[in-house]
């Protein structure tokens, strides 16, 4: 009975240390919902290839949509990643692509239109497919006018939630209606990744909602590097990266001395996982002391981690 105590008392606290750890570990949805589709390839109506993408292959919104950002939160999204565009009106326009002739009705470039045209015209294209086990798949049938919408728009759908804001612009300029629209929304919780200069204009602006800026990887390549080259980890200072499974390769002490050595810079890691096939290296960054994952199928992370790793993924349901 005593050894019996002793055992349990052992689990007991294992997994409560556990829980700890991986209840304060921040989950962000990358793209709003959606499930990656094999091979990621859009062809158009003439059968050449239109565009490389993320889609959802259980019938696919166009780009994002409210249901998409629902479908996020409700599995346990602490932030979800958006991608805007400024109109020709300078309007933030929720979208990834830069050019609208492949996957809508439309021709040209998102700023060069207005956003009401945008709101009363813009349809995804119906003839649009991908391949999936030798057959033809139309994410966008049925699909209509209207749903796509404003960044401003999406802040009163979700007014208290989290978002990672990856601002398509790049230009100086184009950061005012940002930053306007921030000061206006207090209590969403913003986070940038991207363009680094926003944020730093942000925090000038002293807005406390905007808590963070992420480096994508080509923005965290000359910390790695000196990293690589002599074990430097002084130019990481005060960073917050994103790092995928294919980055940490043949980073010395990974995961374990490495995130310390990241810690006493005062920087923070991210795990982007724009897959979920390679489990043993991310069960290997989840054991770790990494502050997040950005991850490309939340609903299959959910699943396979929200349990096994006591992961605290059902607050938002």
């Amino acid at each position: 009975m005593q050894r019996y105590l002793v055992i349990c008392f052992f689990l007991s606290c294992t997994i409560g240390a556990k829980q700890r750890v991986y209840s304060n570990l921040t989950v962000i949805s990358h793209k709003a919902f959606h499930n990656t589709v094999n091979p990621e390839i859009f062809f158009n109506s003439d059968n050449k290839e239109c565009v490389h993408a993320f889609r959802n292959d259980n019938g696919a919104d166009y780009d994002f949509s409210k249901s998409n950002f629902d479908k996020a939160f409700k599995y346990g999204a602490d932030y979800v990643e958006v991608d805007t565009r400024l109109t020709k009106d300078r309007v933030i326009f929720v979208t990834h692509d830069k050019k609208l002739d492949c996957l809508t009705n439309l021709r040209g470039y998102v700023s060069d239109y207005n956003y009401l045209d945008l709101r009363t015209r813009l349809a995804p294209n119906h003839n649009v497919f991908f391949e999936k086990d030798g057959k033809k798949i139309f994410p966008f049938k049925n699909k209509g006018i209207g749903e796509v919408f404003r960044l401003e728009e999406l802040f009163e759908m979700f007014p208290k939630k989290g978002f990672l804001i990856n601002p398509k612009d790049k230009e100086f300029e184009s950061f005012k209606p940002y930053l306007e629209l921030f000061k206006n929304y207090p209590n969403i919780k913003i986070k940038i990744w991207g363009p680094n200069r926003l944020f730093v204009e942000a925090q000038k602006l002293n807005l406390k909602n905007v808590s963070e800026f992420i480096s994508n990887h080509h923005q965290s390549k000359k910390c790695l590097e000196a990293y690589r080259n002599n074990g430097d980890l002084s130019p990481c200072r005060g960073l917050s990266m994103s790092l995928s499974i294919r980055d940490s390769k043949g980073l010395s002490g990974w995961p374990e001395s490495f995130l310390k050595k990241m810690k006493k810079y005062n920087a923070k890691t991210y795990m982007f996982l724009p897959e979920l096939t390679q489990e043993e290296e991310i069960i290997k960054s989840l054991s770790s002391d990494i502050e997040g994952v950005i991850v490309s199928d939340i609903k299959t992370f959910h699943k396979k981690f929200s349990n096994k790793w006591f992961i605290s993924l059902n607050k938002n349901e």
